[in-house]
């Protein structure tokens, strides 16, 4: 059993055109013993929905913070986006920037 570890890089950018889902499910391990402080990546619906129909593309933020990240779409200290929140917003632009912060970076 391997135990949480500190990232040595505080950012990754995540830009695989609508293949974010797969780098996730390829990447569980080490999303989950790794505590990378902040994701960047686009939220693209209809890339998401191109490459899998099947799967709703909200799925993804929520996988992110199923790996103990806060979503936010202004920029990485928030204001973080809960789930009842994402799954009723309208998204008004075709990508959307999302800014995640893993919950043990963020201030009390």
């Amino acid at each position: 059993q391997r135990g949480k570890q500190t990232a040595a890089f505080a950012v990754v950018k995540m830009d695989v055109e609508g293949f974010e889902p797969l780098v996730l499910a390829g990447g569980q391990q080490f999303f989950k013993d790794m505590e990378i402080p902040f994701v960047y990546m686009e939220y693209n619906p209809a890339e998401l929905r191109s490459r899998d129909p099947s799967r709703d593309p909200i799925q993804l933020l929520f996988d992110m913070m199923d790996f103990g990240y806060s979503i936010s779409l202004h920029n990485f200290m928030g204001p973080a986006v809960s789930r009842n929140k994402l799954r009723s917003r309208t998204f008004s632009k075709l990508i959307e920037s999302v800014y995640c912060t893993h919950r043990s970076f963020v201030s009390a």
